[in-house]
């Protein structure tokens, strides 16, 4: 289970529970959320103030110390499923011990505890109990059945509100002869209440506001769009130059690609068209890239780049890469030029190697990990001589391969000395020779008897 923990309680060296000693009382508190990202609670004292507010993901270690007084937790969800979904809040309270609270379903629920206080009964108090009402009573406790929600209530209309209960003009319809209806789908993440964005008309008539948004809350909706317009979005933040907080949307996913207010602006906009003709226009705006749009005008993720040596002086310069990846190698001033190439395990990359060592044992080249599947041709200077290449496996469960043969090969002259060497586990070697004949011959058995003359024999005895 996911815990997020607040611990607002620094329990004070010398503090008594008498509370004519201290006018207030240590509470710590933790807010296990479990699996439900949507909900939050709120503590406010007989006042109506809120002493202390609690949302998934923000932190507060500020210390709490709460007068005697009855206290009010308000729970909320906006979780389509209703409830905290097995979250609760655990209050720990000096002298007294720990209560745990949670609100088993509906959007809205209220608890009380006092401090100092044995009785801190609340009235029944009926109304509206939806935070996103527009006739929400914040003193509720118990719903009414009375909400009110603004919104489209003609289901005939393609941005029908099922939950709305008053109708407030903005109820759209699709000229199917003419246009065509694109799902818009908006993530609001954190900071969801700051989100709001538009889209307008060339005329100026908007066609699409963004409902009221909570954090980590999705929607999916439905605009519709002639082919003959020019459309503009503008998104911005109610509270300031702080961007979207990573929330974002887009419209039919590619005509109107994942599109975010970046932080630091407070508003922004563009035109888009459903044929691209007004002005954004998806594509691959990096100049880098080997598919630059050069008449795109928003990025939609597609670029793609070719890896290499970019150093035309180099032997193995690579004129189409546009990305240096480190290999360039200038050439053999003494020895040998070998090229190895190295294709690493396509599912653990981050588990394979290789070095090459000469006769004497020392390693002369070696490299490290690499990405998944990804061929890199490796250039290293040898002189002659016989060498062995080692192949290794960190986890020891050998290389595997799927899209590309994994392995190590060395190559000189065009000639394959060694052809995917590969370990079955933890590692495997092989020899080969720089012009020089590195077979190991078996040892010949071979025996030569002298015969001695009886005579020499016996008088080298006497």
């Amino acid at each position: 289970m996911k815990k997020i923990y607040f611990i607002l309680c620094a329990f004070l060296i010398g503090y008594t529970a008498d509370s004519s000693a201290q006018s207030c009382v240590n509470v710590g508190y933790t807010f296990y959320i479990g699996s439900a990202n949507q909900i939050s609670f709120n503590i406010v004292n007989s006042l109506g103030d809120v002493v202390l507010e609690g949302y998934p993901g923000i932190s507060n270690t500020e210390a709490l110390c709460l007068p005697v007084d009855c206290y009010t937790i308000h729970m909320y969800s906006s979780s389509v499923f209703g409830g905290w979904q097995g979250a609760h809040l655990d209050l720990a309270i000096w002298g007294v011990g720990q209560q745990s609270y949670t609100l088993n379903d509906g959007t809205f629920g209220v608890a009380n505890f006092g401090i100092g206080v044995t009785d801190c009964t609340t009235p029944d108090v009926f109304g509206c109990i939806d935070p996103l009402a527009i006739n929400f009573n914040p003193a509720a406790n118990f719903d009414d059945g009375g909400c009110e929600h603004l919104g489209c209530t003609d289901s005939l209309a393609y941005n029908f509100d099922s939950t709305a209960t008053v109708d407030n003009g903005t109820c759209m319809y699709c000229n199917a002869a003419t246009s065509d209806l694109y799902l818009m789908y908006i993530c609001s993440f954190a900071n969801g209440s700051e989100i709001n964005f538009v889209v307008l008309t060339s005329a100026g008539d908007t066609i699409f506001q963004s409902p009221p948004m909570s954090d980590y809350q999705v929607v999916n909706s439905l605009i519709c769009l002639n082919p003959n317009e020019c459309y503009t979005v503008v998104m911005s933040n109610n509270a300031g130059q702080y961007g979207w907080n990573a929330g974002f949307f887009n419209i039919g996913f590619d005509l109107v690609p994942n599109t975010s207010l970046d932080n630091g602006l407070q508003t922004q906009s563009f035109i888009f068209g459903v044929q691209g003709q007004c002005g954004l226009i998806p594509g691959c705006t990096s100049v880098q890239a080997n598919n630059y749009n050069p008449s795109a005008t928003i990025d939609d993720g597609s670029c793609s780049f070719t890896f290499g040596c970019t150093d035309s002086t180099a032997v193995n310069y690579n004129p189409i890469a546009v990305i240096d990846d480190g290999t360039c190698f200038s050439g053999c001033s003494t020895g040998n030029l070998v090229q190895v190439i190295y294709t690493p395990d396509e599912y653990t990359p981050n588990e394979g190697s290789f070095y090459i060592s000469d006769a004497q044992g020392t390693v002369v080249f070696g490299s490290g990990v690499g990405a998944i599947g990804e061929i890199t041709a490796l250039n290293v200077c040898l002189e002659n001589g016989c060498y062995d290449l080692y192949v290794l496996d960190s986890f020891g469960d050998g290389w595997q391969g799927f899209f590309t043969e994994p392995g190590v090969s060395v190559i000189m002259n065009g000639d394959t000395l060694l052809s995917n060497i590969v370990p079955e586990y933890v590692q495997v070697s092989a020899q080969f020779g720089i012009n020089s004949d590195c077979t190991i011959l078996p040892a010949e058995c071979s025996t030569v008897v002298e015969l001695v003359p009886d005579s020499l024999v016996n008088a080298l005895n006497s």
